[in-house]
């Protein structure tokens, strides 16, 4: 049924078109339009019976409709036909979900990622369910996770942390983007990076990290980059800060080709391992960013780009 949903999209199919699934899509329509099939005419009502956005409620309904196969006339549900019953079918429906089904209902309805940023290669986008074994492998590895706040993370606490990213993702107004790091190209993770919007137009980035294999190839300055385009473009911030620790270099080196001013140590900033330790903040304005070297490393890219030409190792300009 999730097949017959998808091919119908938001107007859905001709229900004779589908042998075997006629009063399911029928149902389907009924629940995304609030009126009933016109078997006469062969399409939905027009004018004023015309189609209506769903509500939450009802979308989740209908994709619930989609998803629990064909009818085969052993069922109690009552026929919607009209706005009323369309509504109480729906709660029905709802009930006999639990949570996690109603989370993945609701995420199917949302349709493909959400594209934040893109670059020339790259692109930052809403984390999705498939995008757990990735995470797993980046939160998973001891290396990776050297230079970050956290500890190593088991799948489990991955899991956990990607169904709260989705949620997060649905808050409105929305406070936290953490997002997947891929490529253009193909849509293969390579990376995961966060950015949690604070007071005073500020935001702060963190928890950024690549798979060992795409260390140190160009990856982390273009991605650094599309989160300084998104936070300082659509999501209108003037500052933006982040945290490394004193030893890690290549952060350092990034922020300051980005603009960003070394504010100074914050002494025993993160506990990890049993040990406390110490972390630099920098500090980014919107008019630092807009005259760093990076952003004009980011235009040659693209023009390079738009030529058909292969851009250059980021790391090595920039």
């Amino acid at each position: 049924m999730s097949l017959i949903y998808k091919a119908g999209g938001n107007g859905l199919a001709d229900p004779a078109a589908c042998p075997g699934h006629e009063n399911d899509l029928a149902i389907v329509h009924a629940v995304d339009t609030g009126r009933p099939w016109t078997a006469e005419t062969g399409r939905a009502p027009q004018g004023r019976h015309a189609p209506r956005k769903p509500t939450r409620r009802v979308a989740a309904a209908r994709v619930a409709t989609a998803r629990l196969g064909p009818c085969d006339g052993s069922c109690d549900a009552p026929w919607p036909s009209t706005p009323q019953s369309v509504r109480g079918w729906s709660r029905r429906v709802l009930k006999e979900c639990n949570d996690s089904q109603k989370d993945e209902l609701m995420h199917t309805l949302a349709g493909p990622p959400v594209v934040l940023s893109e670059g020339p290669t790259l692109r930052l986008r809403d984390l999705t369910a498939a995008d757990l074994a990735t995470l797993t492998r980046i939160w998973g590895d001891p290396t990776v996770m050297a230079d970050m706040s956290s500890e190593v993370r088991t799948e489990r606490e991955c899991a956990a942390l990607l169904d709260q990213a989705r949620r997060d993702a649905q808050e409105r107004p929305r406070r936290s983007y953490r997002m997947a790091v891929v490529r253009r190209r193909d849509d293969v993770m390579i990376g995961t990076t966060a950015v949690d919007l604070e007071r005073h137009r500020s935001a702060f980035s963190h928890s950024s990290s690549l798979l060992p294999e795409h260390q140190r190839t160009g990856a982390a300055v273009e991605g650094f980059a599309l989160v300084c385009e998104l936070v300082f473009g659509s999501l209108n911030r003037h500052r933006l800060t982040l945290t490394c620790t004193v030893d890690n270099t290549a952060v350092e080196r990034l922020a300051l080709a980005a603009g960003a001013a070394l504010v100074g140590t914050i002494p025993e900033y993160a506990c990890k391992n049993g040990s406390w330790r110490d972390d630099k903040l920098f500090s980014l304005v919107d008019h630092q960013w807009r005259a760093s070297r990076l952003v004009r490393l980011m235009e040659r890219q693209r023009q390079r780009h738009a030529r058909g030409e292969r851009p250059p190792s980021a790391l090595a300009e920039a």
